[in-house]
């Protein structure tokens, strides 16, 4: 009699706990478990590849540059050499291509850069510099939010002084330079720049010519002769 009730209860036994795997294996088939819920999470918030389609973009590009130039003044006999500028702000416009997977660029920029030149600290001249440059950057991690990278330029430049009271000097000429920086995707269409440039200037000969300063009734000899400008910037882009 004890084996049979021994025997019977260990058959409940077995039939409990397989009742219980079976009730298991229903609910499991009931509600599948998403394996996958990391990679989704993480393709959700990855941004999106650029096509194999070549896209045109316009942008808009402002910051800070240094206009070097070296000037000479001389007024009654006596000679004074003019610093640099200081730095200014400038502004400019930029419209290019992109090629397919935004491995790079090539855009035509204009600029307009401004800066004060002081003799014997008094403000003398006022130099306008406008820049016509074709550009060409190559972007490391194109795919990624963030992209470095390089670049070259060349281009075609005005440099207009005028003295504070009369007389003015042109020059204009070939230029070309180097550029750097870090390109940030927001979206599909807009992206910021962040960069540096350095332009080379046409310096071949010295500007010799005559003004005067404002307040100062006596003529100046001055000899100008732009270097280079340098510049950092931020640049915000449409891409379309």
């Amino acid at each position: 009699m004890k084996k049979i009730m021994l025997a019977t209860s260990t058959l409940v036994a077995i039939l409990s706990q397989s009742a219980v795997a079976e009730t298991l294996d229903q609910q499991s088939s009931i509600l599948p478990v998403n394996t996958d819920s990391g990679s989704e999470l993480t393709e959700s918030v990855q941004v999106p590849s650029f096509d194999d389609s070549r896209h045109y973009f316009v942008g808009l590009t402002g910051g800070l540059s240094q206009f070097s130039i070296t000037n000479r003044a001389k007024i009654s006999g006596q000679s004074f050499d003019a610093p640099s500028p200081d730095r200014n702000g400038f502004a400019g416009i930029d419209f290019g291509i992109y090629a397919p997977n935004g491995k790079g660029r090539i855009y035509y920029s204009y600029q307009r850069h401004q800066a004060d030149t002081k003799v014997n600290d008094v403000k003398a001249l006022e130099n306008t510099i406008d820049l016509h440059l074709l550009s060409g950057d190559y972007l490391f991690r194109p795919h990624k939010a963030i992209s470095p990278f390089v670049g070259a330029h060349f281009g075609y430049t005005q440099v207009d002084g005028k003295a504070t009271g009369e007389g003015r000097y042109h020059e204009s000429g070939y230029v070309f330079g180097l550029q750097a920086g870090v390109s940030w995707r927001i979206t599909q269409q807009f992206t910021m720049d962040i960069g540096a440039r350095h332009t080379v200037l046409p310096s071949e000969a010295v500007k010799k010519w005559t003004g005067k300063i404002s307040g100062d009734n006596h003529s100046v000899s001055f000899e100008t002769q732009p270097e280079s400008i340098s510049s950092v910037y931020m640049a915000v882009n449409y891409r379309f």
